[in-house]
C-alpha cells in the first residue's frame, strides 16, 4: 500500500468517527459549522484532503457540520473563487450555522501554504490563520489552524454529574473501614481490622492512600491487639464514565509490628452516593503477612465509607 493510499484510509476512518460524533450531536444544541470546499487551484487532491481534515477537526471539537449538499449549493451561487468575509458570513447565516470556514491552499517551493478564514453568522469581523507544511504534515497543520480559530464546544454537565457533586473530581478523601480476615493456613484463624485511610486522588482514577488501623489478632495465648499502618495505591476500573459504580483495584503494603511485612491486594465495587460520599466493598482481598520464616495468608472482606474533603 502506498503512502498516499494509507493516508486515504486513515482519513476515511477519521471521517467515520467524525460522522458518528456528529450523529450523536444531532439532538443536542451543538453549534453548526458550514465547511466550504478548499480553494486549491491545480491541487485538487491536496485540497480535498484539507476539506476532509476540517470536517474531522470540527467534529472532534464538538460541532455539527452543515450538510455538504447545502454548503455546496450556497457556495455555487457565488462561484468557486476565494469568498469574501461577507460571503462567508452570509453562507453561515443562510445555512443556519454559527460559523463558516473556507481554506485556501497554495505552494511555496516544496511546502504547502494553507490559509483558513472563518466568519460568524452575525457578520462580526472575520478571523484568519495561516501556516505552511510539507505534504506529510499538511493535515496536522490544518487541524492546528482550525483549533486556533474554533474553541471546543463545552460539554454540559449531566444531572447525574451534579447529583454526584465532587465524586468525579480529584482531591482528598477520608475513608473509614472495617475488615475481616479469614485464615487460609492449616489452622483456621480470624483477625479483624478497623481503621481510617486518607487518600489523595491525582486523577479521577488514580489515588494514593495512607491507612492506620487497630488490629485484633489471634495470638498464641488468645486475642492480642496491634496497630497496622500501610500505604495503598488504587486504580479505578470504570465501565462507563457516567455510571456511579466502579471497581477499584488496590495494592497495599506496610508493616505489622512484632510480625513482619504486610501485603494486601483487593478489588470490589464502589458506589457513588452523591455529595462526595462513597460506599465501597472489598470482596476479594488476599492478604499476606511474613512472620519470621513463614507467610501467613488470609482472604479478607472489607466495607468502607469515604467522604470528599
Amino acid at each position: 500500500m502506498t503512502t498516499r493510499s494509507l493516508r486515504r484510509v486513515v482519513f476515511t476512518l477519521a471521517l467515520v468517527v467524525a460522522a458518528s460524533r456528529v450523529a450523536r450531536a444531532e439532538g443536542t444544541d451543538a453549534p453548526a459549522v458550514a465547511v466550504l470546499e478548499t480553494y486549491a487551484p491545480d491541487m485538487p487532491e491536496a485540497g480535498a484532503s484539507v476539506t476532509r481534515q476540517l470536517y474531522a477537526t470540527i467534529a472532534r471539537l464538538g460541532y455539527r457540520a452543515t450538510p455538504e449538499t447545502e454548503t455546496a449549493r450556497l457556495t455555487a451561487l457565488r462561484g468557486p473563487h476565494v469568498l469574501s468575509p461577507h460571503d462567508l458570513a452570509v453562507i453561515a447565516k443562510e445555512a443556519a450555522a454559527a460559523y463558516a470556514l473556507q481554506a485556501t491552499l497554495g505552494a511555496q517551493g516544496d511546502r504547502y501554504v494553507a490559509t483558513l478564514a472563518m466568519a460568524k453568522a452575525d457578520t462580526t469581523a472575520p478571523a484568519l490563520a495561516t501556516d505552511s507544511a510539507e505534504a506529510t504534515g499538511l493535515e496536522a497543520a490544518v487541524d492546528h489552524l482550525a483549533r486556533s480559530l474554533l474553541a471546543p464546544v463545552a460539554t454540559p454537565s449531566s444531572p447525574d454529574d451534579h447529583a454526584r457533586g465532587r465524586d468525579t473530581k480529584p482531591g482528598t478523601r477520608l475513608a473509614v473501614q472495617t475488615e475481616g480476615a479469614f485464615g487460609l493456613s492449616d489452622r483456621f484463624f480470624y483477625n479483624h481490622f478497623a481503621g481510617a485511610r486518607l487518600d489523595y486522588a491525582f486523577t479521577r482514577d488514580f489515588a494514593l492512600g495512607a491507612y492506620v488501623g487497630y488490629a485484633n489478632l489471634k495470638g498464641r495465648e488468645g486475642r492480642t491487639s496491634n496497630v497496622l499502618p500501610y500505604l495503598q495505591l488504587e486504580y479505578a476500573l470504570r465501565f462507563s464514565r457516567q455510571a456511579p459504580v466502579f471497581v477499584p483495584l488496590r495494592f497495599g503494603t506496610g508493616y505489622l509490628p512484632k510480625n513482619g511485612p504486610f501485603l494486601r491486594l483487593a478489588a470490589g465495587p464502589t458506589f457513588e452516593l452523591g455529595g462526595g460520599v462513597r460506599l465501597a466493598f472489598d470482596l476479594l482481598a488476599p492478604t499476606f503477612v511474613i512472620v519470621h520464616d513463614r507467610t501467613v495468608v488470609s482472604l479478607d472482606v472489607a466495607a468502607e465509607v469515604s467522604f470528599a474533603l
